[in-house]
């Protein structure tokens, strides 16, 4: 169900976002098919392997429906490797740890 929601707090984090991060921001969003995930990764709240989890959840429940579909495996395995990268790429841009 849509929840009608005030976008100023996510404008407020995007205009004070700098454009590598802002990039990463998109691809992150992009894999996933969801900002509230990349809001979470973003705001260190979650790991790359909790993002992918949330974002396979509907993968997962077609692969239990029809079975597993060996090219959607590999674009799958791709965009994991894309959203790893994207949160590395974060992480180098937040220094040492």
């Amino acid at each position: 169900m849509h929840v009608e929601q005030d976008v100023a707090q996510l404008e407020e984090i995007l205009r004070e976002t700098d454009s590598f991060r802002l990039a990463a921001f998109h691809n992150i969003t992009t894999l996933c098919g969801s900002v509230s995930v990349a809001l979470n990764v973003f705001g260190g709240n979650i790991t790359a392997e909790q993002a992918w989890a949330a974002a396979e959840l509907d993968e997962n429940y077609q692969i239990a429906q029809w079975g597993r579909d060996d090219e959607a495996r590999v674009r799958q395995d791709n965009m994991k490797a894309e959203l790893d990268a994207a949160v590395r790429f974060l992480d180098l841009m937040s220094g040492p740890t």
